[in-house]
């Protein structure tokens, strides 16, 4: 655009084949408003996930309120300091039964054997 006193003077400028350039204006311009719609799905998803880590957190601070309320009014009960437990062997259709001192076990060690035993006891069930 030129001025002129002022004036705004338009410039038109000819196209020799307006089909070849409208052709990839189009498809960029199709482009952009699929980059456009996968923005748009992404901020959903974004929305959608933070919102459920806030529900995640209610419920882990109420899964911990009630676990402690749990604690509270179970009994207590005193831990031995050693158990002596009987293991069963076989040696060619003989059964001996030994006798093995078991040092204090974790939490996690200790849920660990009684799933191996109870395992162990619906193995011999079936």
């Amino acid at each position: 655009m030129i001025f002129k006193m002022g004036k705004a003077q338009d410039f038109f400028v000819n196209i020799e084949s307006p089909s070849e350039l409208r052709r990839p204006i189009l498809e960029s311009s199709r482009e952009v408003i699929h980059l456009m719609q996968d923005f748009e799905s992404l901020k959903s998803i974004r929305t959608e996930k933070s919102e459920t880590m806030e529900k995640l957190d209610n419920v882990m601070k109420e899964i911990s309120v009630l676990v402690t309320k749990l604690k509270a009014e179970l009994p207590k009960v005193p831990a031995s300091k050693k158990k002596t437990t009987l293991k069963k062997t076989s040696v060619r259709k003989k059964t001996v039964v030994k006798k093995v001192e078991s040092k204090p076990k974790s939490d996690l060690d200790k849920l660990e054997a009684e799933l191996n035993d109870v395992e162990k006891q619906l193995a011999e069930l079936q």
